[in-house]
């Protein structure tokens, strides 16, 4: 279960919503200096991100609350939003050298392949919005 503490904002009977700092989650290492991915986060995320919650705790505004995440549920998340496309954009042109020997149709079968994985990114995206799955639990509150 991964763990993230939040701040409650709003409170609307049993739905909350809290709000997250990102910058909680990566920069805190001794390899912050040379990481890529601290780099991109700081130049690319926001500082907050908002989340609405459902949960039968009573939580007023101001709260800090602990939230859960399924850890399978985010490893089977980041793998079809990072490998699907990729795979795609490889797999398409590979499998079209077969019939055709052309450059030109490799690399427009790479961008196709890119395209039709990013299409099923978000379709996925769609599905786990939805699902129980992939939503975060208010785990406890914070004293």
């Amino acid at each position: 279960m991964i763990e993230e503490q939040a701040i409650v904002v709003d409170v609307s009977g049993q739905a909350i919503s809290v709000e997250t700092d990102s910058e909680s989650n990566c920069g805190h290492c001794s390899a912050k200096s040379g990481c890529g991915t601290s780099l991109l986060g700081k130049f690319f995320s926001r500082n907050r991100q908002q989340l609405i919650v459902e949960t039968d705790l009573s939580l007023v505004v101001g709260d800090k609350v602990v939230l859960g995440l399924n850890s399978d549920a985010l490893l089977q998340g980041s793998v079809i939003v990072y490998a699907i496309p990729l795979v795609m954009m490889l797999a398409l042109p590979m499998a079209m050298s077969y019939f055709y020997a052309s450059e030109l149709v490799s690399i427009f079968s790479g961008i196709i392949g890119l395209a039709s994985g990013l299409i099923y990114v978000k379709y996925f995206s769609a599905i786990a919005h939805s699902s129980e799955r992939f939503r975060p639990i208010v785990l406890r509150r914070v004293d």
